[in-house]
């Protein structure tokens, strides 16, 4: 097997793993506890090749084969290894995924989202996004979306900076977006009151709530025009933020086929990829700009999709820009 730590630099990393190296050594570290090889066998995999072999599999988007070709490791393994990557990452969801809760935070958020399109006080961009599957083996029809394929609907709240701040994966494709959110903790802790004020904006799939902020169906004169104008492009961070996390996992991606897993271990690939889109987002960032140039960087005036990039950017852009 291939121990990324011995011979990959960045830009095969991010090429094959979607990650700078920095990053992959930063995740071996979190997940060693959970990884380490077992002292039982007589073979055991190292936890950078178990880690290797996860990326490739989630980054391919045609499963454990290519991964099989890109790692040294046989399907069967690569499909066990998969699985013990899920189980050792999933804990880790709260430290990468966090809505902004302390003042700090909020206020950043709002001024990053403030200076998209000058509407304030927004806390996230909320949208649904299927991801592809086989066909269920129960109740099969309830995952039947509005395309007439297989799916879950999964909700996401995006930042202005494209990172993932809230995520809720375990609905069938037919369920309304609407009725995903009714159903979030999410929108139980903006009931309670956690984050006033502060609202997040949604699409016309959203019900109008003094927390979410939809358009407006039926606008009239410049003032509303203009809400709504604000309101789209100030939105559509998640759906750039969506469209950026297939792109970097093509597992998630319709062009990558149907995942071939139950409905529960499509829903635990699509957190750990939220995760690790969280993770390759910042660690991009910090690759290919000083430390105390990120947040600069990151802002929506001097946005890292219009910056001249250098190499690594060169690589990244086919992969990663939307």
């Amino acid at each position: 097997s291939k121990d990324f730590s011995k011979a990959l630099d960045d830009r095969v990393c991010i090429q094959r793993y979607r990650l700078t190296a920095d990053a992959m050594y930063h995740l071996c570290d979190l997940l060693r506890g959970s990884l380490g090889a077992s002292q039982n066998t007589n073979f055991a995999l190292s936890v950078p090749d178990k880690v290797s072999t996860a990326l490739a599999i989630l980054a391919s988007g045609s499963f454990q084969r290519f991964a099989a070709q890109t790692t040294g490791v046989g399907q069967s393994t690569a499909s066990r290894v998969l699985g013990q990557f899920l189980e050792a990452l999933i804990p880790h969801t709260p430290d990468y995924i966090t809505f902004p809760t302390d003042p700090s935070t909020q206020g950043q958020t709002m001024r990053d989202f403030l200076e998209i399109a000058n509407i304030p006080q927004v806390l996230g961009a909320v949208d649904g996004t299927y991801v592809n599957i086989k066909k269920p083996a129960q109740d099969s029809h309830t995952f039947v979306n509005r395309h007439r394929t297989y799916a879950m609907n999964m909700m996401v709240v995006s930042s202005a900076r494209l990172e993932f701040t809230d995520v809720l994966a375990r609905f069938p494709g037919s369920s309304h977006d609407s009725s995903v959110w009714s159903q979030s903790a999410l929108l139980r802790r903006f009931r309670r009151g956690e984050f006033t004020p502060g609202w997040l904006l949604g699409d016309h799939s959203y019900p109008l709530q003094p927390w979410l902020l939809t358009p407006l169906a039926h606008p009239e004169g410049d003032a509303e025009l203009q809400y709504n104008h604000a309101h789209k492009r100030t939105r559509s961070v998640v759906e750039r933020a969506v469209s950026l996390l297939k792109m970097r996992w093509q597992c998630l991606h319709a062009s990558g086929g149907t995942l071939q897993y139950s409905p529960e271990k499509v829903n635990r690939i699509f957190v750990a990829c939220c995760v690790l889109h969280n993770i390759s987002h910042f660690a991009w960032v910090m690759c290919i700009t000083h430390p105390s140039e990120v947040p600069q960087v990151l802002s929506h005036k001097s946005s890292i999709w219009g910056t001249k990039l250098g190499d690594v950017g060169d690589l990244l852009c086919p992969h990663l820009c939307v």
